[in-house]
């Protein structure tokens, strides 16, 4: 929940020193009947325009980020008083009422009401207290608790630290960074070290660990079993999956009734509980099966009443095939937001299984049952292979949905072993995992896109080999030379030793990595990077896309691939990403013939590879418009709307910035005009405020233009309170090398669309200059008084528009 764009209610306005969000350091709890523990916490306060404050709270542990507490409520504050409420929710089943007092910096309430889960745990709770306290930059709590067995004694106590919003920018803006810097495995995937993990550890820890994961096995839903970490089954589904039948070879589900309609997979995310990239990310994994199968996925729509719904909840964890109606995909945000992990889960959506459990795996590890947790012994069972389907596909270490050597360990031990021993570096690890040959292989069978012989005008393929959606043959090395009649190319080679290492080469190069990590796959996989480019050369004919239009126009517009994976896409998607009949090595792309605002070419390039036209929607299309695909075709130059007179402005340098969202000020600037040289414009005990908890620093912009009383920056020639150190007028200036086109430009709004430029070089044209904002802004009022009214309402347009800069500056 946001509240930026909305005016906060009167009645809540003097709890505002509450508003935000707010680290907690590492707290300690304690109470006469449980051991001294730590915690981390982490609580969020905001308004809607409503007078009401939502709040909530999430804590986990400092050290294995085991989730712990959550509480989601409101605070409402009785009219004309110091009276205030708190109306709270706990996960653990406690629901209360607290009332008490308030004051500028403290808050002070005790339970009033509680209810409790008739089936709740003892000692029930009788009554709490919280103390709030506040110094403007740190926050204090301190809990006490009544048990009915334990009087009221201190349970918790922590200090918090307020996250400002240039904080959240700082660290959005390390993860950009940390992304361009990536490993080519898993295609922007983050990886850390503490992140190297398989993908039952993942999943594992996002639970709470082994003793929590067990406890989880059993959900509310009698009708509904988490089996193996993370596959929410039916009964049905469990019964049929472990009893008792002839063993065979199977992989995925046998009932095709859980299969999704025509291969159809609708899905929604939940609001706010996934960013920008990992939305992005998602969608990439969608697209990865979408790209290799003909399952296809879209965003939900009214009619479709059966559909997955991603969102932020206990563990990572699915349904099972297409169950019915909304089926939950859960991704904690505390551990599940991983490509790998996305392509492990959405495979479990379309009814595939786990590969470590398939009646045939004894051929090919060996399960040491010496090492594993005994609750966990349970999902180590083979399944029923009356309830699995293989299609005759083989056993796969390196499968997506495999788990990893150690899985359900109660020492830390290895419980599974490879046959092939040297193979057990591949098997499981979340930050390396793409599809393998046979997690496709099951897909396209299951939902029967494997095309004959005869639908393919007698194109065959060798081997293990088969034809895809599109009668390409998809052979076990990932290239085509499988395919009847082909001579296979040993001019250059892969620096693999497996048909497994040359698989990953031609996945990474589909995924564009060719182009993004030219380094690393120039040496390690050059005959797939080779290849890729050969299949984009003199191409003639009709323009047509490979893949169905709907397909390629969603990979273009929602996962950014005519960018993101520019080879595969003008093999396959010609005609969406404007590659067609003429197309040669040689030509220069569509939608280039103009130049990237932003001053490093290179970096515009980098980014758009990275997805980040897409994730970075608002900045990037504009400022790195050639890298982006995003010129208009018939545009010449960087300018969406030319400037007026004879000099035609070309690329100017922008912000050096990565491409990241500007932060918006929280509270919209009023647009009256001010009455005297130096006062607050807005009411002066809001600036006071404000001014008291660094905003003058935090939000200058705003502050300076708003509340120049309080921040001390008023102007004053006779040496009065708050002199600027540069006076406005005498150093507020166009620097360009023309500046009378300053002012033309900027009425153009340039400004607004060459910031980067225009905020450097056209300062004075663009109102740039901050500190005494309004009194230049008086001055250009003045002076253009004695014009026209046609000139008045011009001067009027750039006003607003100073005043729209100020929210995409700050």
């Amino acid at each position: 929940m946001s509240q930026l764009g909305k005016r906060m209610h009167e009645l809540i306005k003097p709890l505002s020193w509450l508003l935000g969000k707010w680290r907690g350091e590492v707290g300690k709890g304690k109470y006469p009947t449980i051991t001294d523990f730590t915690y981390v916490e982490e609580l969020e306060f905001v308004h809607v325009g409503q007078p009401n404050i939502q709040f909530s709270a999430y804590s986990w542990h400092p050290e294995t980020n085991k989730p712990l507490h959550r509480e989601v409520g409101f605070i409402r504050r009785k009219p004309d008083s110091d009276k205030i409420a708190f109306i709270i929710a706990h996960n653990l089943g406690v629901c209360e009422i607290e009332e008490g007092t308030f004051t500028e910096s403290e808050i002070k309430v005790e339970s009033q009401s509680l209810g409790r889960l008739t089936f709740g745990s003892d000692p029930a709770t009788k009554k709490v207290c919280r103390h709030f306290k506040s110094d403007g930059d740190t926050l204090e709590q301190i809990l006490y608790m009544e048990t009915v067995n334990t009087p009221m004694t201190e349970h918790l106590r922590i200090t918090y630290k307020k996250t400002w919003i240039i904080k959240m920018w700082i660290e959005k803006l390390t993860v950009v960074v940390v992304c361009l810097g990536c490993c080519i495995h898993g295609q922007r995937d983050r990886i850390d070290i503490k992140n190297d993990l398989t993908i039952d550890q993942v999943i594992l820890g996002a639970m709470g660990g082994t003793n929590r994961a067990a406890a989880s096995m059993t959900l509310p839903d009698p009708n509904r079993t988490l089996a193996e970490l993370d596959m929410v089954l039916t009964k049905k589904q469990y019964d049929s999956m472990y009893g008792n039948s002839t063993r065979t070879k199977r992989k995925a589900v046998s009932d095709e009734t859980v299969y999704w309609t025509r291969g159809q997979v609708p899905y929604k995310f939940a609001p706010n509980h996934f960013s920008a990239y990992e939305q992005w990310m998602l969608k990439v994994a969608m697209r990865e099966w979408e790209k290799f199968t003909c399952v296809r996925f879209h965003e939900a729509r009214q009619s479709d009443s059966n559909y997955v719904y991603f969102q932020d909840g206990l563990g990572c964890n699915s349904q099972l095939g297409m169950v019915g109606g909304m089926q939950i995909l859960n991704l904690d945000k505390g551990g599940c937001r991983f490509k790998g992990l996305y392509l492990h889960e959405i495979a479990h959506a379309l009814g595939v299984v786990h590969e470590h459990q398939r009646p045939i795996r004894d051929n090919y590890i060996t399960i040491l049952y010496q090492n594993v947790e005994p609750s966990m012994k349970i999902w180590f069972q083979k399944y029923n292979p009356a309830a699995i389907k293989s299609h005759n596909v083989d056993y796969e270490l390196s499968s997506v949905m495999h788990y990893g050597v150690k899985a359900f360990s109660g020492n830390q031990q290895q419980t599974i072993r490879a046959k092939d021993q040297t193979r057990e570096s591949e098997i499981g690890r979340v930050y390396a995992k793409e599809l393998s040959f046979t997690d496709i292989e099951i897909v396209n069978r299951m939902y029967n896109c494997v095309k004959e012989t005869s639908e393919c005008d007698g194109v065959t393929c060798a081997g293990k080999g088969y034809l895809d959606q599109n009668c390409n043959c998809i052979c076990p090395d990932g290239s085509q030379e499988c395919t009847s009649g082909t001579t296979r190319d040993t001019s250059v080679s892969n620096n693999a030793r497996t048909d497994r290492e040359n698989w990953m080469c031609y996945i990474w190069s589909r995924q564009g990595e060719c182009q993004r990590n030219p380094g690393y796959m120039n040496s390690n996989c050059a005959k797939a990077c080779a290849q890729e480019k050969k299949n984009t050369q003199g191409q003639s004919g009709l323009c047509e896309n490979t893949y169905d239009d709907a397909t390629c126009d969603k990979w273009k517009n929602e996962v950014g691939d005519c960018r993101v994976a520019e080879n595969f896409m003008k093999k396959n998607c010609r005609k969406t990403c404007g590659y067609c009949n003429d197309f040669t090595a040689n030509r220069t792309p569509p939608q280039t013939q103009c130049m990237n605002a932003h001053n490093n070419d290179t970096a515009c390039e980098v980014w758009a590879r990275k997805g980040e036209c897409i994730v970075n929607d608002r900045w990037m299309p504009l400022n790195c418009r050639k890298a982006c695909f995003t010129c208009p075709f018939d545009e010449q130059t960087v300018n969406t709307v030319k400037p007026s007179g004879s000099t035609t402005p070309t690329r100017r340098p922008m912000t050096t910035r990565p491409p990241t969202r500007p932060p918006v000020i929280t509270t919209q600037p009023t647009t009256r005009k001010p009455v005297e040289d130096c006062v607050n414009r807005y009411p002066d005990k809001d600036c006071d405020v404000w001014a008291r908890y660094k905003h003058c620093t935090i939000n200058p912009t705003f502050m300076e233009a708003n509340c120049m009383r309080s921040c001390k920056v008023c102007q004053d020639n006779d040496g009065g309170v708050g002199v600027t150190k540069n006076p406005v007028l005498n150093n507020c200036k166009d620097t360009w090398t023309s500046p009378e086109m300053c002012p033309i430009w900027a009425e153009h709004q340039h400004c607004v669309i060459n910031p980067g430029f225009m905020l450097k070089r056209c300062a004075k044209s663009c109102r740039r200059c901050t500190t005494g904002l309004r009194q230049a802004a008086e001055q250009v009022v003045q002076e253009n008084t004695e014009n026209s009214a046609r000139t008045l309402i011009g001067t009027l347009s750039s006003l607003s528009l100073m005043l729209l800069l100020l929210f995409i500056i700050v």
